[in-house]
């Protein structure tokens, strides 16, 4: 089964959102605003459109509905400079995600990895999957600094170097 949007009246939502301290949501829409930005890496992507203009990254969950659960995808959106947000990232399912934000998030790099976020879900008895799908036991997970399809991905937008942080 694929994910899809939940209806904004889902009452797993709101369940989410007080299991992990998350104030609110937002529907953000998607803005094609470079066709080099490619689905799988919203955390390079929003970091690039950052440094070409302005603004700030948003780190927080897209929630998608899977099987009987709310799946909350660590994922990053543009805060334009006007205040505004848009997913530069081309979505796998529609045009907009429902976004929610969390200061708590911040990706670091310790030269040789890069730390990111397990998907969480509505189960308290699953609270965190892996990129695969997969029960994880911890919230966070390492990503190698070398990767080849990060550093192509990088170096497709003219990057010489391959830190999401």
């Amino acid at each position: 089964m694929y994910p899809k949007l939940p209806s904004l009246m889902d009452t797993r939502i709101p369940t989410f959102l007080k299991n992990f301290n998350l104030q609110a949501f937002e529907v953000v829409g998607y803005s094609a605003i470079n066709a080099k930005y490619q689905a799988d890496f919203c955390h390079v992507s929003v970091k690039d459109a950052v440094m070409k203009g302005g603004g700030r990254r948003v780190h927080g969950w897209a929630l998608w509905e899977f099987e009987s659960h709310i799946v909350g995808n660590f994922h990053s959106i543009w805060e334009r400079p006007d205040g505004t947000f848009v997913d530069v990232t081309p979505p796998k399912v529609g045009t907009k995600v429902i976004f929610a934000p969390d200061a708590s998030l911040k990706i670091t790099d310790d030269g040789t990895h890069q730390t990111l976020y397990q998907n969480r879900t509505s189960d308290p008895g699953l609270p965190y999957i892996d990129p695969l799908g997969n029960a994880a036991n911890h919230p966070q997970w390492m990503l190698e600094n070398s990767n080849p399809s990060l550093i192509e991905y990088c170096k497709s937008l003219g990057w010489n170097n391959a830190s999401m942080a």
